[in-house]
């Protein structure tokens, strides 16, 4: 159902209709932003990066496109926007990570999976908020990635395109930022 209103609305925007294209990002923009907002670490960043994506979308040439495919699309120019960004803030020579994210107030699509039990519900949120905290001290490249494949669900392929990147390197990523992560896991736990 969701793929046929999204292909219903494409194509009225390919026929000129702007206000189509703006419901068609309205139903998306929740989920592109947990991924702008989890890959960049800062509700500001997060913002301005659906707000280019969004331009760029408008400003793209939508006629070989397919809206069913709406969202991977989106998922795309917000990736390459924030890897854009990226690169240019390193050649300027600042940090990209905000260390003074607010991970905690991520808006983000979770769900309690037993919402009859408060306690496990709890224990799911605490449990959450210390892998976004742990997510969020890892170098960008690492964390990155970890979205892009552990929360997003892009398989290897799709993250070697989007990061321009042999597949080998984004195992090897990968298997370095997870390590970084149960590290940083492993000390907010006091394991360490």
């Amino acid at each position: 159902m969701r793929a046929e209103v999204d292909q219903i609305l494409w194509e009225k925007w390919r026929k000129g209709d702007v206000q189509a294209f703006g419901d068609l990002f309205e139903r998306h923009a929740p989920r592109l932003y947990n991924l702008a907002y989890r890959l960049s670490g800062s509700e500001e960043e997060a913002r301005d990066l659906l707000q280019t994506a969004a331009l760029r979308a408008i400003s793209s040439n939508s006629s070989s496109r397919n809206g069913a495919a709406f969202h991977g699309w989106m998922r795309k120019i917000v990736t390459n926007l924030h890897f854009d960004q990226r690169k240019f803030k390193k050649r300027a020579g600042r940090d990209a990570l905000d260390e003074d994210a607010d991970w905690s107030e991520m808006e983000s699509t979770y769900v309690c999976r037993n919402e009859d039990s408060p306690r496990e519900a709890l224990e799911e949120r605490e449990t959450r908020e210390q892998v976004e905290q742990a997510l969020a001290k890892l170098e960008p490249i690492y964390r990155s990635l970890l979205v892009l494949r552990d929360i997003e669900g892009l398989n290897y392929a799709e993250i070697a395109d989007l990061e321009g990147i042999p597949i080998e390197t984004v195992r090897t990523r990968l298997r370095r930022g997870r390590q970084a992560l149960r590290k940083q896991l492993a000390s907010l736990a006091g394991i360490l």
